[in-house]
């Protein structure tokens, strides 16, 4: 297999350790945290979700039957490369008209997403229609949105143990 991880590398190593610490600052300023993202980058920001669970945080994936309604003063997080996926977008704004915090991890700065968002998180990562990324589609956007959130959930400073208490035992 000749896989480039040097491309995703590249990308990690441009993402600033203010982009981590507003994450982290972000987490522990709001009491209840959501998340959304679609397709793969839904799947990764719900890994993410799966962590701060385990980190005792209380936090909701947008779409679940349990998810309850956004309020001011909560939290949502979204993960979208292009920043202008549709349902991101809706989400963002159904967010920010009831005073939510938007934070939106993304690969472009100047997106619709964007300026929605009181903070962007930025991965200089290429699009699923960026024909010269080296990878299929979003695949290094999306590895880079997991590796970058598990290094937050690192710098939360929960113990393995007290997480290893949380995590699920009816699997």
């Amino acid at each position: 297999m000749n896989y480039d991880f040097g491309g995703l590398t590249e990308i990690l190593a441009q993402i600033d350790d203010t982009s981590a610490d507003a994450l982290v600052a972000a987490i522990q300023a709001h009491s209840r945290i959501f998340v959304y993202g679609a397709g793969r980058s839904g799947l990764m920001i719900k890994a993410f979700a799966m962590r701060l669970a385990q980190a005792g945080y209380t936090v909701f994936s947008v779409g679940d039957v349990t998810t309850p309604a956004i309020k001011c003063g909560d939290l949502l997080l979204l993960a979208s490369a292009s920043g202008e996926t549709a349902s991101v977008l809706r989400y963002a704004r159904i967010a920010k008209d009831v005073g939510a915090c938007v934070l939106s991890l993304t690969a472009r700065e100047s997106s619709t997403l964007a300026s929605l968002s009181q903070r962007i998180l930025l991965l200089h990562a290429p699009t699923k229609d960026d024909p010269t990324s080296g990878a299929v589609m979003g695949t290094l956007f999306e590895q880079a949105v997991l590796l970058f959130c598990d290094a937050a959930v690192e710098r939360l400073g929960v113990s393995a143990t007290d997480m290893r208490a949380r995590h699920a035992n009816l699997e």
